[in-house]
């Protein structure tokens, strides 16, 4: 009993497997894969094996405009130095460095502390003997200062409060000078020259204004220190200011046999050149806009054209056809790129599929192809166009003919498709070179209305569909049969 029942189960799945293969899923499946086989051969970018130092076996072009990003380092980081360089000669780069005002009330504490001691050394000694005394306690500090021995004799000269006093009023000035005015070297001479009316206004007793003023001119020195936080924003903002250097689509990124530098291989792995064809979300991109194409057509197809989209035979025709044009788009994007938009024979499908089935599904199959196209010619609005025209003349241009001889008013019908097309966008877009080509679109119409004809007959053989054209010729009383 196991046996029969096994045999059942195997010829149900045979017959399941057999009516899937041949079912309309599985030719919208096999459109899907074999038409992003397509593109994504003509869209993404053909994989380089190289390192840096091989040669390169072939010419590169860039398949896309992008920055490149290690010239544009460079440039950037030349004007960085540039400005590091020269930083220094702005004298908006220097700040107020408050060391210098610590330093500045150091000496002169130091100078009346040296006074101080040396009075205390010896009560009894004079002037001039409490200023050597000082000057050697301060040893190099007095030439820093440039103290003379009369300064110093004349600090010596003045009573302990009132030195006092005046210590405190020389500290508090020159730490005040040097923490709010900017002194440098050529401004040095004017700040010091206002020491003795600041001394004044301080309080400091007109008879020892000279004396303290000297000290304090002594420690006065050029405060500013270059500010490396701002010059370092400044310098990163001058880098900024560098317009970045682009690679062009189509320009070469390496001919054959050059050695290959560091700046290539960048160049190479931002393009996504690198490594196998082709990345995974590139694949992914390519499959999912090809099967939204596919999923119109078939939506158009089961909700409008119900009779046609009953029979697998009438979806595979109108997958061959919309595929032979995406083949011949890739061909000819390969070996003629500035003339495919106005080449490819997007009319051949829908003039195919006018003549066999019916106008309807034709200009479905269309909409779907031109945009394809457009996809294969990496977005080119005038390609997409351009097929949509071509193929809606095409699909236009059949019904209604007597014999295979009339089908040469196609040839008119596309090529005027064509060429209003690259009329219009030629003067829309300012673009002079598609204008002037507009005598292409005649060459597509001649192209598509040669492949219908040569074709016509091995997709009536194939399909089993048999065209009004063909009847009416068969019915012609002219025809050698029925003479």
């Amino acid at each position: 009993m196991a046996e029969p029942r096994i045999g059942e189960s195997a010829l149900r799945v045979g017959s399941s497997i057999k009516a899937f293969v041949g079912s309309k899923t599985m030719i919208a499946l096999v459109t899907v894969a074999i038409s992003s086989l397509i593109i994504a051969y003509a869209v993404l970018p053909q994989s380089v094996v190289l390192e840096a130092g091989q040669f390169a076996k072939r010419d590169i072009e860039s398949p896309r405009t992008i920055v490149n990003r290690v010239a544009t380092d460079k440039l950037k980081e030349d004007a960085r130095k540039a400005y590091m360089k020269s930083a220094p000669n702005s004298p908006e780069n220097y700040e107020i460095s408050q060391s210098y005002s610590y330093m500045a009330e150091e000496s002169v504490d130091a100078v009346f502390d040296a006074v101080v001691t040396a009075r205390a050394d010896d009560p009894e000694a004079g002037p001039e003997a409490i200023a050597r005394a000082a000057a050697k306690k301060l040893g190099g500090a007095v030439d820093a200062l440039s103290l003379s021995a009369g300064d110093l004799a004349a600090l010596a000269q003045i009573t302990e409060d009132e030195l006092a006093s005046a210590r405190q009023t020389a500290a508090s000035l020159v730490g005040r000078t040097m923490r709010d005015i900017r002194i440098t070297d050529a401004s040095l001479q004017k700040v010091a020259a206002g020491i003795p009316d600041d001394l004044t206004r301080d309080g400091l007793p007109p008879q020892l204004v000279k004396a303290v003023s000297r000290v304090v001119v002594g420690a006065l020195r050029p405060n500013l220190s270059l500010d490396l936080a701002k010059v370092e924003k400044a310098a990163e903002d001058q880098s900024n200011l560098v317009p970045p250097v682009y690679i062009q689509k189509g320009q070469s990124i390496i001919r054959r046999g050059d050695a290959a530098t560091e700046e290539h291989i960048a160049i190479l792995s931002d393009l996504g050149l690198l490594g196998s064809r082709g990345s995974i979300m590139g694949w992914i991109g390519v499959v999912c806009l090809t099967a939204m194409a596919v999923a119109y057509t078939a939506a158009y197809v089961h909700r409008f054209t119900t009779r046609l989209s009953s029979a697998e035979s009438s979806l595979a025709l109108c997958a061959v056809a919309g595929v032979a044009v995406l083949i011949s788009a890739s061909v000819l994007a390969g070996l003629a790129p500035d003339y495919a938009p106005y080449l490819v024979p997007a009319a051949f499908a829908s003039m195919i599929i006018s003549s066999l089935l019916s106008l309807e599904m034709a200009m479905a199959v269309n909409l779907s192809v031109a945009a394809l196209v457009g996809v294969m010619l990496r977005g080119d609005a005038f390609a997409m166009l351009a097929a949509l025209a071509a193929g809606a003349a095409g699909a236009y241009s059949v019904p209604g003919l007597r014999d295979r001889a009339s089908m040469t008013r196609a040839v008119v019908f596309v090529g005027g498709a064509v060429a209003a097309v690259s009329v219009c966008y030629g003067l829309a877009f300012g673009e002079p070179q598609v204008l002037s080509r507009w005598y292409w679109g005649f060459v597509n119409g001649m192209i598509s209305t040669v492949l219908t004809l040569g074709s016509l007959p091995f997709f009536e053989s194939i399909f089993g569909v048999t065209s009004p054209l063909r009847l009416l010729e068969l019915s012609n009383p002219g025809h050698p049969l029925l003479r």
